[in-house]
């Protein structure tokens, strides 16, 4: 396993927690950006990222629980 260390900028996140298949990433972050559009929130010029919190191997679905992490600021 390689794991990396990434430096997370300060300010406000929307966070969507998701239990999917690899199938559905598309329709989680297109959710998330559709969510945003009605939330009086708009993406800011930093870059958005997931983190996962399984190996979808172990889960007995295969499904992947993540979190998706759109950096955020007032419209």
């Amino acid at each position: 396993m390689s794991l990396r260390k990434s430096h997370i900028g300060e300010g406000k996140y929307a966070v969507g927690y998701f239990e999917i298949n690899l199938s559905e990433f598309e329709k989680a972050w297109n959710t998330m950006y559709s969510w945003l559009s009605e939330s009086g929130y708009q993406p800011r010029e930093a870059s958005p990222y997931e983190i996962y919190h399984n190996d979808y191997k172990q889960h007995p679905e295969e499904k992947f629980i993540m979190e998706i992490c759109i950096p955020v600021k007032p419209l």
